[in-house]
């Protein structure tokens, strides 16, 4: 009966497991060292967010405007006055 065979690796295999776990390192310094790198990505990544919002909340309504009346010019030739009365438009 023979024993269980052992797997060779691949190379890229053992150059991955060589950078994730190092040879004579302290993995509970490895793993402080991704905590910190996974905190630095998603505080990047929010911070992305958080700036494109804020850019967003602060766009003038003159610039918002403006854009929706290139995009949509009959929203802009509304009578107010039927809206303001609570008249509805004539049947189609």
């Amino acid at each position: 009966m023979q024993g269980p065979k052992k797997q060779t690796e691949s190379r890229w295999q053992r150059v991955l497991r060589s950078l994730l776990y190092g040879r004579d390192v302290d993995r509970t310094v490895k793993a402080k060292a991704r905590l910190g790198l996974a905190i630095l990505v998603f505080t990047g990544i929010f911070s992305v967010i958080a700036v494109r919002l804020v850019m967003f909340a602060t766009v003038s309504e003159a610039t918002a405007a403006a854009a929706v009346s290139r995009k949509m010019p009959s929203l802009l030739h509304v009578p107010t006055s039927s809206i303001a009365m609570g008249k509805s438009s004539p049947p189609m």
